[in-house]
């Protein structure tokens, strides 16, 4: 079984170096690509993905395409080598050591399932993308999971790079609301559970640690695979003022419980508590 990792990146910074190194302990380096959501390429494992899609028809006109769409960045591997019978996909806001990615690579050996993710599930309308997908295909059952870590195969690639293409020369002749445009999540799940392929649940990280909680990574345990982490508290602060204003609008409860969650994931730190109480304070 051959297989390749994709780094998901804006730009090879000192996040990316660090998980590359923890990479090169289970892939040879032909093996590890980095994906940049730049014009930015300087050899055959730095690619530009702004290259790729306008290259390959997949350029339409939604904002943030390159972070809406992380399935861009497996097909711009899969283009330039079809070879492999299965892709990883990772981003740099994934924590994994070395004894921890050992252990996902013995899980995933034991399947040969096209698709591989952390929370993968049916939706319901209140689902943000739900109404979005079900508008173009509206036969279809929706589904969701976690795209941070994820494994495609090869045949699952080559079907959703069509389905794609198709997708977006239709929305290039078509008159869309650019927010409706599928993101990853909705467009791989739903495409591949609807046309029999076969999909599974990740379990190493059925941790209560791999999620949508921002969490400091002096605060978490180094044994496990967690999403997603920084290693910087104003990045974690300056991601959440929105989430936290806006829930703070909701009602004291709601606010109490958003900080409550965020807590519980960062250990209960003492310097994390300041700054989000910083943030309701200041915006009273």
């Amino acid at each position: 079984m051959t297989q390749c990792v994709i780094i998901r990146c804006k730009s090879v910074g000192s996040d990316e170096q660090t998980l590359y190194s923890t990479l090169q302990t289970a892939f040879p380096d032909n093996d590890i690509y980095f994906s940049c959501d730049s014009d930015f390429e300087n050899t055959q494992r730095v690619l530009s993905l702004k290259r790729f899609i306008k290259q390959e028809g997949l350029d339409v006109e939604v904002p943030t395409l390159g972070w809406r769409c992380g399935d861009h960045n497996l097909y711009s591997v899969y283009n330039l080598n079809k070879d492999y019978d299965f892709y990883w996909l990772i981003e740099p806001d994934v924590f994994i050591q070395k004894q921890s990615l050992e252990r996902l690579l013995e899980e995933a050996s034991s399947t040969h399932s096209d698709l591989l993710l952390h929370g993968l599930s049916k939706q319901t309308p209140s689902w943000s993308w739900y109404t979005r997908y079900q508008i173009l295909y509206p036969e279809h059952t929706i589904f969701g999971g976690l795209f941070s870590l994820i494994r495609l195969s090869n045949s699952a690639l080559s079907f959703l790079f069509d389905e794609r293409k198709k997708l977006a020369k239709k929305w290039k002749s078509g008159s869309f609301e650019p927010a409706n445009y599928p993101n990853d999540e909705v467009f791989v799940c739903s495409m591949l559970m609807n046309n029999q392929f076969s999909c599974s649940e990740l379990q190493i990280t059925q941790n209560g640690y791999f999620n949508l909680i921002r969490k400091h990574i002096t605060n978490i345990p180094k044994d496990l695979i967690v999403h997603p982490i920084y290693s910087d508290y104003a990045r974690i602060i300056e991601k959440e003022r929105f989430d936290l204003l806006a829930t703070k609008k909701v009602g004291a409860g709601a606010l109490a419980t958003r900080i409550a969650k965020l807590l519980e994931q960062n250990n209960y730190d003492k310097v994390l508590l300041e700054n989000l109480l910083d943030v309701v304070i200041t915006n009273n």
